[in-house]
């Protein structure tokens, strides 16, 4: 980083000149980006030019989650849940398939599970057409947990997965 203390200005690595450091955006770990504001500018929507699409899908897809969680009721719907009355904080809200059968629903829109396991994340038109099922349901299959819930969730269905098969190997082997 090159910066003149003296002056307080400091060099954009992008157009290369010297400028004053207030035209640099400040990081939330402390310090100024190396990109002048101006750059970035131009170079976000230079992006945007180049992605439309992309970036289109990006808000239609963020608004069809927003729209889902709405209407599932903006809250965890677990009644163990740690928060009381459920968590709302929408970074933490995940919809989930009341009945587990979200791996059947993610195979009839793709090959790919999910990005679980090592494995490919849904395509945007996947997950956009995932979110417009549980938009159009009517019949209760999606509710929403927060991640720690949801968690939890997965880990009791193993769980009794396991049981499950442990109970049929041992009267199997009677």
């Amino acid at each position: 980083m090159r910066v003149n203390l003296i002056h307080n200005q400091k060099w954009c690595c992008t157009c290369d000149k010297l400028k004053p450091v207030e035209n640099f955006g400040t990081r939330a770990i402390g310090g100024r980006y190396s990109e002048c504001k101006q750059c970035t500018s131009k170079r976000s929507k230079d992006w945007y030019y180049a992605n439309t699409e992309r970036a289109l899908s990006n808000n239609l897809i963020n608004l069809l989650r927003k729209k889902v969680v709405l209407k599932l009721g903006a809250r965890c719907a677990s009644p163990d849940c740690l928060v009381p009355g459920g968590c709302t904080d929408v970074r933490a809200i995940q919809i989930d398939h009341v009945h587990n059968d979200g791996a059947e629903e993610r195979k009839k829109y793709g090959d790919a599970l999910g990005p679980r396991g090592g494995q490919k994340p849904l395509s945007r038109s996947k997950t956009a057409a995932i979110y417009q099922l549980a938009l159009e349901d009517t019949s209760g299959r999606y509710q929403l947990l927060c991640a720690n819930c949801n968690v939890i969730k997965e880990h009791e269905r193993r769980r009794e997965q396991y049981r499950q098969r442990r109970q049929e190997t041992a009267n199997a082997a009677s």
